[in-house]
């Protein structure tokens, strides 16, 4: 549900705000996104106790400098009660700027440790594929087996080991 609302929002910035300032704007917007995962500042903003005006001041002055469009932002979202999905906005803005510039970022699940220049030839060879650029970090988990997730691409690519086994065992009790 916040994800919808915040494409909303999403979608009036990138037509409100040119091509070439979005990136900019973006960038102040990090500056309050990186305060909420403060718990204090949580506190601040979900408390019943301080008017959406006080909050709206805070947020304002927390950017510092002073830029219409993402005040006026911050006015909207206070009114509605909404400033809580400032990170979503941000992820999303941050989605339409990796889709413009066709450059995405994906996951690699691996239980082992590789070498980043093995990273870096998954990288080259799937971009030339997928005709985007690509950035694959390493995510280490338990499991046996790969799995590549590029979510902005809607991707996954997995191989597991225990699925390969069952689908072996399955695949010779059928034949016998």
């Amino acid at each position: 549900m916040v994800e919808m609302i915040a494409k909303k929002y999403t979608k009036a910035i990138v037509e409100s705000v040119a091509p070439s300032e979005i990136e900019e704007f973006l960038d102040k917007l990090r500056k309050i996104e990186g305060a909420f995962y403060l718990e204090k500042f949580l506190e601040i903003i979900r408390s019943p106790y301080i008017s959406k005006t006080l909050k709206e001041k805070f947020l304002i002055e927390l950017i510092g400098e002073k830029s219409i469009k993402l005040t006026n932002l911050i006015k909207t979202l206070a009114l509605n009660n909404r400033l809580e999905i400032i990170p979503s906005i941000c992820s999303a803005i941050q989605t339409h700027i990796n889709q413009q510039n066709k450059k995405y970022m994906g996951l690699l699940f691996l239980n082992e440790e590789i070498k980043s220049e093995t990273l870096e030839g998954i990288a080259q060879s799937l971009s030339k594929r997928l005709k985007a650029d690509l950035d694959i970090r390493q995510v280490a988990t338990d499991i046996e087996g790969i799995r590549l997730v590029i979510d902005d691409l809607n991707l996954e690519i997995s191989f597991s080991r225990q699925n390969f086994l069952t689908n072996l065992r399955n695949h010779i009790l059928k034949a016998i």
